[in-house]
């Protein structure tokens, strides 16, 4: 869940002098000390129920240097969680709280429970952050990553990942049919899952679409050009909190009948005599269901070799039939 004054905090960073680090630490801990150009931010309750990658990639692409983290004992195994997800997006943008050699005497603090309305955001000029700050939570988190990425502040391991056909094979999953027609033009299976996401997200197509490295991009044939879009969009859509658990479903209806569909067109076809399904040739004369019928006609079990061929779910439902 959001907290509460987040976009109150980023409105109130855009106004303030360059930020090189910002310290965050539980509601629940006293003040540290942070350095002469540092913040110290208190969070709202604990940093392990609400902080996440997202709104680090949000405040460091606010031209933050660097954050530090300071969690309190009650929230460590939650907080050491996220920060792990966190640095494999972050990198070393983010770290655990260090103590600065020499502090100021009055150093510049913020809570996240009552951000103030900066002075200079009173004046008619412009708030100077790279975000926009009116958008929703997935767009500014699209924005985050895209210009840590663009800054080479972050590493574009979405980009940068070299598949072969044998990384392809792998992605797919023991049980799938496609597991032996896996070929050079079949995406591997997190960039399936994006492709489906962009296909259905609001506010990466309309990022996607602000982008000019994707001028000839065409959204509608994603699946089939995907490789063309900006590297730093493709990390972007990866990493956006819009992503789902029915796009992976979705990806696996896609990736069966994909692989069907090589299939069929790589095998010669003709069709059955019976059912005049097309069905492949080495098969004979009826297909492999019509020919198990006809030496099985009081048999209401289906072949093993037609079961195979369905989606594991469906083999479970009909085998306990």
């Amino acid at each position: 869940m959001l907290p509460r004054g987040f976009s109150s905090l980023l409105r109130w960073i855009s106004a303030q002098d360059p930020i090189n680090t910002l310290v965050i630490k539980c509601e629940s801990l006293p003040d540290v000390k942070v350095g002469k150009k540092d913040v110290l931010l208190t969070w709202q309750g604990c940093l392990g129920e609400s902080f996440n990658a997202d709104l680090g990639a949000q405040l460091l692409a606010s031209e933050i240097h660097g954050l530090q983290i300071l969690g309190c004992a009650q929230c460590a195994s939650s907080l050491d969680e996220k920060l792990a997800v966190a640095r494999t997006r972050l990198g070393s943008l983010i770290a655990t709280y260090c103590p600065p050699k020499k502090a100021p005497c009055r150093p510049r603090e913020v809570s996240l429970d009552s951000v103030p309305l900066p002075r200079r955001l009173l004046l008619p000029v412009s708030n100077g952050s790279p975000l926009t700050l009116g958008a929703s939570h997935a767009v500014r988190t699209f924005q985050a990553y895209h210009l840590l990425a663009r800054e080479k502040r972050v590493e574009n391991r979405v980009a940068g990942a070299i598949h072969s056909p044998e990384d392809h094979d792998r992605c797919l999953s023991t049980e799938s049919p496609a597991d032996n027609d896996a070929s050079e033009n079949f995406l591997p299976l997190l960039e399936r899952i994006d492709v489906i996401h962009v296909l259905r997200c609001d506010a990466c197509r309309s990022q996607i679409r602000l982008c000019p490295e994707n001028k000839d991009f065409n959204l509608s044939a994603a699946g089939s050009n995907w490789r063309r879009l900006c590297p730093n969009c493709r990390l972007a859509v990866r990493y956006c909190p819009e992503h789902s658990e029915t796009e992976i479903a979705s990806q696996r209806s896609l990736e069966i009948f994909t692989a069907l569909k090589t299939r069929e067109e790589t095998q010669e076809m003709s069709e059955c005599q019976r059912c005049r399904n097309p069905h492949p040739s080495n098969e004979g004369e009826l297909c492999t269901l019509c020919s198990y019928e006809e030496k099985n006609p009081f048999s209401a079990a289906m072949p093993k070799e037609v079961l195979k061929t369905l989606p594991p779910q469906l083999q479970e439902k009909l085998r306990g039939v």
